[in-house]
Order: structure tokens, then sequence, then C-alpha cells
């Protein structure tokens, strides 16, 4: 029974982190762990830290916005890249959900107002993702529900 229960605790545990950055993790770890993925914040708040032109699992974009709650742990990290275009946005957004539906639970929808958008969840450890875009901008989000 201890085990089952070990095992289930390390399974929720692991799936709430992307990439190697941990969600709901003392702000001061994140910190660390953010600062050697993309280096010195451009901008750093006591509830969001911005970085300029990143690398993240593998792809570049041109911000990264974690945010954090009032006890400083993150609970949201949004990743914006800049297109050409409307349809070099939507391209970039569908690119980017077919990477991530292979982990996520995924459905595609629109908002005439805001344009095209993806969301999806994990099962297994209470993540959630969404990819949108608007007007030349594709952004990619991920949280905890």
């Amino acid at each position: 029974m201890v085990f089952l229960l070990l095992a289930f605790a390390l399974n929720v545990s692991a799936q709430r982190q992307v990439s190697g950055v941990e969600f709901m993790a003392d702000k001061a770890k994140t910190m660390e762990v953010l600062e050697k993925k993309f280096g010195a914040p451009y901008l750093l708040g006591s509830g969001k830290a911005t970085y300029k032109n990143v690398v993240f699992d593998g792809e570049t974009y041109n911000e990264a916005e974690c945010f954090f709650d009032e006890e400083g742990k993150l609970n949201q990290l949004r990743l914006k890249t800049n297109c050409a275009n409307k349809k070099n946005a939507i391209a970039r957004m569908n690119k980017l959900a077919k990477k991530y539906e292979q982990n996520y639970n995924t459905t595609y929808s629109e908002n005439l107002d805001d344009g095209k958008f993806v969301v999806g969840y994990d099962t297994k450890g209470g993540m959630t993702m969404m990819i949108s875009t608007f007007k030349n901008s594709c952004q990619l989000s991920f949280g905890l529900f």
C-alpha cells in the first residue's frame, strides 16, 4: 500500500513540470532553474519574471513570462513568438500543437475576435496548456488546473 502511494506521489510530482521547469516549487529554486535556462530576467517583479529571446523545449521564443502566486510559487508560464503575419502565427500554433498533442488531450477552436487556439490538458498531472494566435503572434501557455 505504501509503495502504491509513493509511486502515485512521484508520478504526480513528475507531471507538474515542463521541460525541467517545475510548477508550485519554491521561488528561489524556480528562479535558479529559469536563470540557467534563460539567463537573467529582462524584467523582474514580485509576481512575474520576463525573459527575452529564449529557447524552451527545443523551440525559440521572443519572450517568456513566468507568473508566481502570492506564496511565490510558479503557477503559469507563457511563451510568445512574434511572427511575420497571421498566417505564420497559425502555422506556428499548428506546429506546437502537433508537438504537444502527444502529452496533452487537445481541442482546436476559434474565436472570431481573438483568433485560433488549441487547449489541452494532461490527465495524469493536472497540467494545462493553451496555444493561441492573435494577429501576428503565437502564444504558448502552461499552468495547473
